[in-house]
């Protein structure tokens, strides 16, 4: 580790244009061993303290060009961070509270009493990056005045104020994870009026057309999750304005808030469980049951296709975050929108829908067969499977290679899960023929992983799916 250490002494203060795929590689070394530590000897961290949390954190803040002028090394630096202080004793995070805003370079912010627009006025990469990492390490009982209630609500107001105006996505994003942080972890239940009506504000510029949509929409889903997870009161009331942004009569804001649903239950490596962030166990069946019959609901009510587009686009999101034991007692419901939802051009939605209904066919085979769509799901699995448009329409995209690989295992799984029961007839039967036709030009795929998929999808037909008169053809 000294050895290390010495030498990332050394590029730090090096003044080189990027990359730096040296710099990170020895961080990553670094992260890496320093979790090792913590996880077979469970040792105080303690003596890396100075050195690597003081020490660069002040050297990150007086350097704007090499290594620590980097973003993407400032991450990494910040995570290695976050793992000293957490294994830290008390007396060094309570001192970590007092100074990281400040990166351990001037007063103690725990006794200045100065706004964090003082020591943001023109926030940097580093103060920003470093102390979001800093401020996700601490405890949520932790004595600060950084932590008092008038200090995080001007603090949450100052942060807002940054990210609306930075240019900087990465400077953006840390804004946005400091606070989820503090509306997650530092504020009572009953304080907790403060996000509902940071998000109901927000959410009423987006409806006054908001000359910053894009930013709107994201401090809406950060402010979500961070209520969501923690199952505050507002949870359902939050989900349910969000997914009013589906019929939006702006199509942008519509359609990338149906792209966000994704983030509200997604792992983040600040808003985490080895953060102190209170992640409740039943945080995805709140979102799961308050989120699924609403879309299905409006699904089923709305008019137009780009608005349907939207809300299946915002289930695959959820589906994609949620445990399959939640989803499985819905499938009746979800089914039809599944299918749906293969018709969609968006790669992201036709992976999510595969991935669940590859879980689907494993575990509750018999819950499609009863459904009734096992024929229309062969077909639209075969579609997917293709690299090229069967219906010689030029607006369906083809499918990457990932897609048409999810599509044509689904395909092999049904040959071995679906094969009816003692009073049914095999279901898939009659597709034998429709599925070894469809599976000939996938054999013919560019990508060799597509190919070996279907390969075994089509010997898997051969074997798994014999009528009567096969067998008696050879007796």
């Amino acid at each position: 580790m000294r050895r290390l250490l010495g030498k990332l002494d050394g590029l730090f203060r090096s003044t080189a244009p990027g990359p730096f795929p040296y710099t990170s590689a020895i961080l990553s070394t670094i992260k890496r061993i320093l979790n090792t530590i913590v996880l077979k000897q469970s040792i105080s961290l303690q003596e890396y303290f100075e050195r690597i949390v003081v020490g660069y954190s002040q050297l990150a803040a007086e350097t704007q060009s090499g290594p620590l002028g980097n973003e993407a090394v400032l991450g990494m630096l910040g995570a290695v961070i976050n793992i000293v202080v957490r294994n830290c004793p008390e007396g060094t995070v309570q001192r970590v509270a007092d100074n990281f805003y400040t990166l351990f370079r001037q007063t103690s912010f725990n006794t200045s009493h100065i706004r964090l627009s003082a020591y943001f006025s023109s926030p940097s990469a580093a103060k920003v990056i470093l102390s979001t990492w800093m401020l996700a390490a601490l405890p949520k009982a932790l004595d600060a005045a950084v932590l008092l209630k008038g200090s995080v609500a001007d603090g949450i107001e100052d942060l807002v104020l940054f990210a609306s105006q930075t240019p900087s996505q990465t400077i953006e994003l840390n804004c946005l994870r400091q606070v989820a942080l503090y509306i997650n972890k530092h504020l009572s239940n009953k304080d907790l009026i403060l996000a509902s009506n940071l998000l109901d504000k927000t959410l009423q510029s987006l409806y006054s057309n908001d000359s910053n949509p894009d930013y709107g929409l994201r401090l809406s889903f950060f402010v979500t999750k961070a209520l969501v997870l923690r199952l505050a009161p507002q949870s359902n009331a939050s989900l349910e304005s969000l997914i009013n942004l589906l019929s939006s009569p702006n199509t942008s804001i519509a359609r990338q808030a149906a792209l966000l649903f994704r983030a509200i239950l997604a792992p983040d490596d600040v808003l985490s469980k080895e953060n102190y962030a209170q992640i409740r166990l039943l945080a995805p069946q709140r979102v799961f049951q308050s989120l699924v019959p609403l879309i299905s609901t409006r699904f089923r009510s709305s008019q137009s296709p780009a608005e349907k587009e939207n809300y299946l686009i915002a289930l695959s999101g959820i589906l994609a975050t949620v445990p399959s034991d939640i989803v499985m007692p819905e499938l009746p419901t979800l089914l039809p929108l599944l299918l749906q939802s293969l018709d969609i051009s968006d790669q992201n939605v036709k992976t999510a829908t595969l991935e669940t209904l590859a879980v689907v066919i494993t575990t509750n085979p018999s819950a499609l067969e009863e459904s009734g769509h096992v024929a229309a799901l062969t077909k639209r699995l075969l579609a997917t499977a293709a690299l090229k448009n069967n219906t010689g329409s030029s607006a369906q995209q083809p499918s990457l290679p990932r897609t048409r690989r999810l599509a044509t295992r689904c395909i092999t799984l049904m040959s071995k899960y679906l094969a009816g029961s003692t009073a049914r007839a095999n279901p898939l039967l009659s597709l034998k023929g429709e599925v070894l036709r469809g599976l000939l030009p996938v054999l013919d795929d560019p990508k060799r992983d597509v190919r070996k998929e279907a390969v075994d999808a089509r010997a898997a037909w051969l074997r798994g799916v014999d009528d009567e008169g096969d067998e008696d053809d050879d007796e």
